[in-house]
């Protein structure tokens, strides 16, 4: 008979290109990529071109409370280094847990929003290739 395990985030590890940053996240998850199906176009004359199948590439999203002022943090960090590939490990509970780890594109992170309310940031990184999941110990 089949259990049932809920997972919950807690106690995480977060970090990117060796450097520390979950104490920021709040949302943390790896994308999957869609599979985008063009649909099929017509040309004026009315003939019918078959779409082209694409395939997106894999995603870190995570939602990330904003630390522009913090010169350690990862609001900073996207900015300086912009464009950069660099390595990613996540463990969703910590050593205890799975881990997963690959390479991402870094992109400066949304700066900003509503004033004298904490500031949150929800972003998209680029990932090489599938990470890696290396199961629990």
């Amino acid at each position: 008979m089949s259990t049932h395990t809920v997972s919950k985030q807690k106690n995480g590890i977060f970090t990117v290109d060796g450097e520390a940053f979950a104490c920021q996240q709040t949302n943390v998850r790896i994308i999957p990529p869609e599979v985008s199906d063009d649909a099929i176009e017509e040309v004026l004359d009315g003939t019918p071109l078959e779409g082209e199948d694409t395939e997106k590439p894999w995603k870190l999203g995570f939602n990330s409370v904003q630390d522009f002022t913090n010169d350690d943090g990862l609001q900073v960090f996207s900015w300086d280094r912009e464009g950069d590939v660099v390595p990613f490990t996540w463990q969703p509970i910590g050593a205890a847990g799975p881990s997963y780890a690959g390479t991402v594109k870094v992109s400066p992170l949304e700066t900003g929003g509503d004033v004298n309310k904490r500031l949150n940031v929800e972003a998209e990184w680029i990932l090489s290739a599938k990470p890696v999941r290396t199961p629990a110990p």
